[in-house]
């Protein structure tokens, strides 16, 4: 009868379930003691991190969203005061324009010519803030609150170009004028030198030539 053997291959069978319990053990001890808890630190400094930089985040934000309030506030401020002081110029120039046209046409009458100017609009580009037509003579300017050489300068250019662009409007003997409320030095010379009959406030600093 053979004899049953002393360390046979449930032996082995059996140690390799006592050795993989052990590690089983020992990897969950692992786990849930030293693994886990580090992890679970690690992501609550991460968590402690994350909410630090979104605070601050939301700190620029704030403080980003008054700037622009505020500027958003001054920019309607400024707009507004640029509404009225565009209204009180737009008064202004009318009042201007019509201060002009009654002191050319009165002069003109108290010369004998009975002539009545105005305003007119020759295209999109050119349109002249005096203008009126009288015995074989048309008189044609603007008005400026301040004028100066370069003023007159660009006043003549003006009038030789509509002239060469619609001769059938400049029915006659051209009479350039220009109106201000003040010359600057070097105005008067300008616009005598070039025929422009200048008026500053309602007096003559050359003399009209018919």
């Amino acid at each position: 009868m053979p004899q049953k053997a002393l360390f046979g291959p449930e032996h082995f069978e059996e140690l390799k379930k006592y050795i993989r319990e052990v590690l089983e053990e020992l990897l969950k001890k692992y786990l849930e003691e030293s693994f886990v808890s580090a992890l679970i630190k690690s992501l609550e400094k991460i968590n402690l991190k994350i909410i630090e930089v979104l605070e601050k985040h939301n700190m620029v934000l704030d403080e980003m969203c008054k700037s622009l309030e505020k500027i958003s506030f001054e920019l309607n401020k400024i707009e507004e005061r640029m509404e009225n002081l565009e209204r009180a110029l737009h008064g202004i120039t009318l009042s201007l324009e019509e201060e002009a046209n009654t002191v050319v046409t009165s002069i003109l009458k108290n010369r004998g010519f009975e002539v009545s100017t105005k305003p007119i609009v020759i295209d999109e580009e050119y349109e002249f803030d005096i203008f009126g037509v009288f015995n074989g003579y048309v008189v044609i300017g603007e008005v400026k609150t301040r004028a100066g050489p370069k003023t007159v300068e660009k006043l003549v250019e003006r009038i030789e170009k509509v002239k060469a662009l619609y001769p059938d409007k400049i029915p006659g003997k051209v009479i350039p004028v220009l109106y201000c409320l003040r010359a600057i030095p070097g105005t008067v010379e300008k616009a005598e030198e070039l025929g422009i009959w200048l008026i500053e406030s309602g007096f003559e600093k050359t003399k009209l030539k018919l």
